[in-house]
């Protein structure tokens, strides 16, 4: 599944994510769904996953920093690289890439902020901390809790290829801007990048 292709399209999401030229997908709808703790109240129980398809992701819920956005899948664009959501309300995930819930490295990418000084889905994604959770409701009315494990910040033009593999597991990494802004480019220094795990139903 992970040509060399999948893996350069990493240097889209950093290179790119903080414009707004981007193709705009389906939206999801919206769907009523069990509470979600904003920390673990037991201990972890990581995720088996499971052959069997979880769905395809429809909607994403941060509750520790008020985010309930729809999913909408994205490509490629005609030059190989990833694409990223063309609403600043929306979350775009790689459909060429791994599920949330399934194994591998799943990737959702949104919007810091937007055109007029709009602010965007990912506007307090670095307010995330080791330990919260998020979820990731599928078309198939499933619903994959995530922990987060860790928070980084790497420079907009690196080559993660990382960021789309994993050997074991389920995994998910959230991508938006970081850094500062740089007027002659019109683009942000950095990547902020949230990976997760899949955990079960031991939370």
């Amino acid at each position: 599944m992970y040509t060399e292709a999948l893996s350069k399209a990493v240097l889209f999401i950093f290179a790119n994510i903080g414009c707004a030229s981007c193709l705009f997908g389906p939206p999801a709808l919206r769907a009523e769904s069990p509470a979600i703790p904003q920390r673990p109240t037991q201990g972890l129980t990581l995720l088996r996953p499971s052959r069997a398809s979880v769905g395809a992701p429809v909607r994403l819920r941060i509750p520790s920093i008020g985010v309930d956005a729809a999913i909408e899948p994205v490509g490629r664009t005609s030059k190989g690289m990833m694409d990223a959501p063309g609403n600043p309300d929306t979350v775009g995930w790689y459909s060429l890439g791994s599920r949330p819930g399934e194994k591998g490295s799943a990737v959702l990418a949104g919007h810091l902020d937007w055109y007029g000084g709009k602010t965007a889905v990912f506007r307090h994604l670095d307010a995330l901390r080791k330990g919260d959770i998020l979820s990731v409701e599928t078309d198939k009315g499933k619903f994959v809790p995530f922990v987060v494990r860790e928070m980084r910040t790497l420079p907009s033009n690196e080559y993660a290829p990382d960021l789309f593999r994993s050997s074991d597991g389920s995994h998910l990494n959230l991508v938006t801007c970081s850094g500062a802004w740089d007027t002659a480019r019109k683009n942000y220094s950095e990547r902020l990048v949230v990976s997760a795990d899949a955990a079960g139903p031991g939370l």
